[in-house]
């Protein structure tokens, strides 16, 4: 696998953002606040919001919160609470995502981030 095939490309359909990663750190810093372990991010398969913290709670790497729900390591599911969805962005399937391009300017795949509560969403 490489970089340059298709399924590594960000998508130009519908609402994905693509984003530079130092704009990236500055959103996610203005929506959650300087400290990493409140960032927050969305299971695209299961909805689940999790935080860095929570990763860091169970003793996996909190940068694991922005590609692999933490089912993978939590018996839980956003859902259904039932089955762990245990969905990450390296799969064979990747859903609905965001792409941050990387100071080596290759594209990554991460999930969306988590609406601040009492924050309206504006749709154009």
């Amino acid at each position: 696998m490489n970089y340059y095939q298709g399924s590594k490309q960000p998508s130009l359909k519908g609402d994905q953002k693509v984003i530079k990663f130092a704009d990236w750190l500055k959103e996610l810093r203005s929506r959650f606040g300087e400290d990493d372990e409140d960032w927050k991010f969305v299971c695209p398969s299961c909805g689940h919001v999790q935080s860095v913290a929570d990763f860091k709670a169970i003793g996996v790497d909190g940068n694991k919160a922005y590609y692999e729900c933490i089912s993978r390591y939590k018996n839980i599911d956003g859902k259904t609470n039932k089955k762990p969805c245990k969905y990450t962005l390296c799969g064979l399937f990747v859903l609905d995502h965001d792409t941050v391009i990387n100071n080596e300017f290759l594209p990554v795949n991460v999930f969306k981030m988590a609406d601040v509560p009492g924050e309206s969403k504006h749709t154009d």
